[in-house]
């Protein structure tokens, strides 16, 4: 993976796809594949971002790296996150992405997360700063 080469992607695709292989080795052939501009590498690493939610090996790796690609492939799944009762960290991380990206297409959902009485106001706050990024076209204020 760290060495970037084209001749990679063949090793690094059968070792994503291997899916008795450590889940951690194939977080690396899927973030090496995405580096390397590859859509299956983004793809794999949301599918393990999924298949982790069991029993949480390799879910916040996963996710870390999602979030180091800034890859627009991955909107789907931050909305998703966005929205949900997933853990309140994966939900700010998301959030923020959603501003990083301008994802309009993010701002019902946001709007949905404001709406909500039950929600904490670290999410609340996260949902506005998102919001007014997106609309005013600014990055949201970093993470404390």
């Amino acid at each position: 993976r760290q060495l970037q080469l084209p001749e990679t992607l063949p090793i690094l695709a059968q070792t994503l796809a291997n899916t008795r292989d450590d889940r951690f080795v194939r977080i690396s052939a899927a973030y090496g594949l995405a580096q390397l501009g590859e859509a299956q590498g983004t793809a794999g690493l949301m599918q393990i971002f999924h298949d982790a939610a069991q029993d949480g090996q390799g879910r916040a790796p996963a996710f870390r790296a999602l979030m180091t690609l800034n890859d627009p492939a991955a909107l789907p799944l931050m909305r998703q996150l966005a929205a949900s009762d997933a853990d309140v960290s994966y939900r700010l991380a998301a959030m923020r992405f959603l501003g990083r990206q301008g994802d309009r297409e993010a701002l019902p959902l946001l709007q949905q997360v404001l709406a909500s009485p039950r929600e904490q106001p670290s999410v609340v706050d996260t949902a506005v700063q998102t919001r007014e990024a997106i609309l005013n076209g600014q990055r949201p204020a970093p993470a404390r």
